[in-house]
C-alpha cells in the first residue's frame, strides 16, 4: 500500500506564497515552517491561509512572489485508490439481494404447491435468505462509506489564534 505525502501551501496576506513546504509547529503568534533545510517563523497575522496539498515527488520548496491567492480547487483526491471496493462493495451487495429475493421466490414457490396439512421445514431457506440480506445491506453501507472516502478532501485554515483542518466533499 502506497503512502501519501502532503505538503503545504502558506499564503501571506501581501500576496507572496511559499509552496511545498512543511509546518512544523505553532509558536504562539508565529507559524514555524521548514522550506527546504532552512526553518523559519511567520506571523500567524501576517497568514492569509494555508492548504495541505498532496506532495508530487521530486517538488522542491519554493517562495513565490505576487500570487495574489485565490481559491485553488483541488481534482486530485488520494483517496480515489478505493474507487473500485465502491464498485465490489456494490456487486456483493447486488449479487446477495438477488440471493434473498430468489430464496424467499423458492420458499413462496414450496409453501405454495404443499398438500392441505403438511408440514415443510424451511428453516433452512429462511436462514440463508437471512444472511444473504443482511451481507447485501452491509455491502450497500461499506459502498456508501467508500465513496465518501474516495471524494474527500482536506484544507487547513490559519487564523490569528488557531489552526483549522476542514475536511469537506468536492
Amino acid at each position: 500500500m502506497t503512502a501519501y505525502s502532503y505538503s503545504d501551501n502558506v499564503y501571506l496576506k501581501n500576496g507572496h506564497a511559499y509552496k511545498n513546504v512543511t509546518i512544523i509547529d505553532t509558536l504562539g503568534q508565529y507559524v514555524l515552517i521548514q522550506f527546504g533545510n532552512l526553518n523559519q517563523s511567520i506571523p500567524i497575522s501576517d497568514i492569509e491561509t494555508v492548504l495541505k496539498l498532496p506532495l508530487i515527488p521530486g517538488t522542491k520548496p519554493i517562495f513565490m512572489e505576487e500570487t495574489h491567492y485565490k481559491p485553488e480547487t483541488s481534482t486530485y483526491y488520494p483517496n480515489m485508490k478505493f474507487l473500485p471496493m465502491v464498485f465490489l462493495a456494490s456487486a456483493v451487495a447486488w449479487n446477495s439481494l438477488a440471493t434473498a429475493s430468489d430464496t424467499q421466490n423458492s420458499i413462496d414457490a414450496i409453501n405454495s404447491t404443499k398438500a392441505p396439512n403438511t408440514q415443510i421445514d424451511n428453516s433452512q431457506l429462511e436462514r440463508t435468505k437471512s444472511r444473504n440480506e443482511i451481507v447485501g445491506y452491509v455491502s450497500i453501507v461499506a459502498a456508501c462509506a467508500t465513496l465518501v472516502l474516495c471524494f474527500s478532501d482536506a484544507q487547513i485554515e490559519v487564523s490569528q489564534n488557531q489552526i483549522t483542518m476542514r475536511v469537506s466533499l468536492k
